[in-house]
């Protein structure tokens, strides 16, 4: 009772193994490590960045005061119908306010602009009403 079965017409194909190649042991490489974090470009990018951000902080620190006084001088300027000239960079004696300098009627008038958003506007000097 035992039926012999054909055999089947489809072949069956055998699929060639591929050798696997075991991984490498991590090697000493320049990206790992202290070494590789002193190397790599991200931390050249940030110290970049960090320092265009000091000097861009450093400038407006510099010429904050000065920008101040000149708005300033020529608002004082504007009222009074006098040219503004200029001011000094910095404030020299600490009281903030920058000696500036405008004229009105071909006579030089020294000035003490303020160095702050909340003292803006001018005063004649200390010295020119003590020479008055």
């Amino acid at each position: 009772m035992s039926e012999v079965q054909p055999e089947s017409p489809k072949k069956i194909e055998t699929v060639p193994q591929t050798p696997t190649i075991p991984p490498a042991p991590p090697q000493n490489s320049s990206t790992t490590g202290v070494k590789g974090f002193l190397n790599g470009w991200k931390l050249k990018v940030g110290l970049a960045v960090a320092g265009l951000l000091i000097v861009v902080a450093g400038l407006f620190w510099f010429y904050y005061p000065y920008k101040i006084a000149m708005i300033g001088l020529e608002r004082w300027s504007r009222e009074s119908g006098a040219q503004s000239i200029d001011c000094m960079m910095r404030d020299t004696d600490n009281n903030q306010y920058i000696s500036c300098s405008a004229k009105m009627e071909q006579k030089v008038f020294p000035l003490e602009c303020g160095s702050s958003l909340f003292n803006m506007g001018c005063r004649v000097s200390k010295a020119e009403l003590l020479r008055e």
